[in-house]
């Protein structure tokens, strides 16, 4: 499972995922694309990692993404931690990719890797912030009854 936390402070602090897919790869001329779907909203990301390091490839393959406030998949910075990619967990695949430009899963060459992402927030950075609600509502103490007498 990939563990990313949203940083606020700086785009330079990118972080590293340890994943074992190189025997599923024909290639590694081209960087894997990656697709990142929130179990929360549904929605999709699909970005290339900021860089690839094949170094251990029997054991691992590195690579660094930036989870940041806006959002420049070609090159690893990700737009999460919002309403359309909140926190939490997604779904994640990694595909062996046909170019370095491609963000377009339906043209990449094939699966390589099925997995869970927890996305978390940093430790200076609360996940929801709750606001006290002070205005009392006329309807609290109203009941409605909704169900129907049997005839």
């Amino acid at each position: 499972m990939i563990q990313l936390f949203r940083d606020t402070v700086s785009i330079s602090n990118f972080q590293s995922v340890y994943l074992d897919f190189y025997g599923e790869m024909t290639d590694i001329s081209y960087p894997p694309l990656f697709s990142f779907t929130s179990q929360l909203s549904g929605k999709t990301l699909n970005a290339l990692p900021k860089s690839t390091n094949y170094t251990n490839k029997e054991r691992y393959v590195i690579v660094q993404f930036i989870p940041f406030g806006f959002n420049l998949p070609s090159i690893g910075v990700l737009d999460m931690g919002n309403t359309d990619y909140p926190y939490g967990m997604y779904n994640v695949t990694a595909y062996q990719n046909n170019s370095s430009s491609n963000l377009d899963p339906d043209n990449a060459i094939k699966t390589i890797w099925n997995g869970l992402m927890n996305l978390r927030p940093e430790t200076t950075n609360e996940a929801v912030n709750y606001t006290e609600y002070t205005n009392n509502d006329s309807e609290n103490d109203s009941v409605y009854i909704t169900a129907v007498a049997n005839n």
